[in-house]
């Protein structure tokens, strides 16, 4: 995040915006030579090479053209409670920002439906039950507890079939959740997968998971725990042959929706596909059809949801 005054921003906004693009492709060669980057942080700081991958896969570099208000609002209160602005300074997130350089993205982490703790706590009661909550498991050992979209593991095999997913297939799984999907495409196709996740309750109970998998999973499967916006931004452009999602879009507002579609197209490589699940309506809404989608599941139409 950089501060600063307008005028100085105006002065200095080609330098700033070229900036922000050598630290987008700093990000996206970091992300897309694994190898060359393990190697040299293994040789450079005396680490094992295992040691070194894990740092590097623990890693989450993201510098992006956006921000999310909650952020802004944590830095005004920050800049506040230090003294480097007077407590009386009230603005809106809005005027907080140059539209040259970023625009604000919606949170919406603090939605019911995102409220996700009793989630991985039945999930490690489940596992408890069968006593798995601990040590090596297989990605089959917890289907009936990490698949969380309509259809379950016969979806994700239509998936599979309507994509033609393989072992040379690469697959982005936006709104990963607990990572389900992206285990069971890995643990059964063989392909390689991105999981990317807002959640953090969710991101971290499913790396855990994906972690103690079998090596033929969790070599694979490669967990992001970020809002796809700003994920996207790191990872290589044209590098994905396949890109899904279960119930994830409709929670995008129509600009970060648009924008999300946009880094999508350019992620996918030459021939790739998309594959989105999500609600439709096949006939007028309601307004309390309408409050109801939005107060509990999120789906925003007061933004434009057509």
């Amino acid at each position: 995040m950089t501060a600063s005054t307008p005028q100085v921003v105006s002065e200095h906004a080609d330098a700033l915006k070229a900036m922000m693009g050598g630290l987008v492709e700093a990000c996206q060669v970091f992300r897309a030579e694994p190898d060359k980057i393990i190697a040299t942080v293994s040789e450079k700081y005396g680490l094992q090479p295992q040691d070194a991958k894990s740092w590097y896969e623990g890693v989450e570099l993201c510098p992006a053209f956006v921000i999310s208000e909650p952020a802004l609002m944590r830095t005004l209160e920050v800049l506040k409670e230090t003294g480097v602005l007077p407590p009386q300074v009230q603005a809106s997130p809005n005027h907080l920002i140059d539209s040259r350089l970023c625009h604000l993205i919606h949170d919406v982490t603090g939605i019911k439906l995102y409220d996700k703790l009793e989630l991985v706590e039945y999930l490690y009661r489940s596992l408890r039950h069968i006593n798995k909550h601990k040590g090596a498991i297989s990605f089959r050992d917890v289907l009936l507890y990490d698949q969380h979209h309509h259809g379950g593991v016969k979806a994700l095999e239509e998936c599979a079939k309507l994509l033609s997913i393989n072992d040379k297939s690469r697959v982005l799984n936006v709104g990963s959740g607990l990572g389900g999907p992206a285990r069971y495409l890995a643990g059964q196709f063989g392909c390689e997968v991105t999981a990317v996740e807002l959640q953090r309750s969710l991101h971290v109970a499913a790396q855990e998971l994906t972690g103690r998998c079998e090596s033929e999973v969790s070599s694979r499967v490669h967990h992001i725990g970020l809002d796809f916006n700003l994920a996207a931004f790191a990872l290589p452009k044209g590098s994905f042959s396949a890109i899904v999602a279960w119930l994830t879009f409709l929670h995008f507002p129509r600009p970060d929706r648009l924008e999300a579609f946009k880094r999508c197209a350019e992620l996918l490589s030459e021939g790739g596909q998309v594959l989105l699940e999500d609600f439709v309506s096949l006939a007028p809404l309601s307004q309390a059809e309408k409050d109801q989608l939005q107060e509990s599941v999120f789906c925003r139409y007061d933004l434009g949801f057509d």
